[in-house]
Formats: structure tokens, C-alpha cells, sequence
């Protein structure tokens, strides 16, 4: 069982996502807000899904996660938009 955080900013596909990952037996928090996540815990995270609309936040995660993430798995989704 691995321990996901699911980030998107429309809730019916965190809904779906959660729903789908806990059939599967994972743990899964969700949040509709890159600027909601605590910092302190993101290390207990094995994956870590999220799209990414604002290049600016994602350097600014991207930047505070380094040095406590070198070992979790960050998957990053792109779309046009």
C-alpha cells in the first residue's frame, strides 16, 4: 500500500482519482490547492499526482520539496488548455 497526494483544482476528478486508488488499497489525500500543502509533510508521500497550470508554482513546489523529497515519486500531468 503506498501513500499517494492527489493535487488538482477540480474536485469531481480528485473524487475519482481517490476512489480509484483506494480500490487499489493505496492511502490517498487529496487537495484543490497547490498552496495548501504542508510542507513538513510531504515526506510521509510514496507518489505525489498533480497538474500543473501555473509554471510558477510548480518551480516554488518543486523547490521546497527537494530537499526533503529525495525519495518520493512526483508525477506531473500537462494539458492544453
Amino acid at each position: 500500500m503506498s501513500k499517494i497526494l492527489a493535487i488538482d483544482d477540480d474536485i469531481q476528478i480528485l473524487t475519482i482519482i481517490k476512489k480509484a486508488l483506494e480500490n487499489e488499497q493505496h492511502s490517498v489525500d487529496i487537495l484543490d490547492r497547490v498552496e495548501k500543502v504542508n510542507k513538513d509533510n510531504l515526506s510521509k508521500y510514496d507518489l505525489i499526482l498533480m497538474v500543473i497550470i501555473y509554471r510558477v508554482i510548480l518551480v516554488r513546489l518543486l523547490y521546497m520539496m527537494q530537499k526533503r523529497l529525495s525519495k518520493i515519486q512526483i508525477r506531473l500531468t500537462v494539458g492544453s488548455f
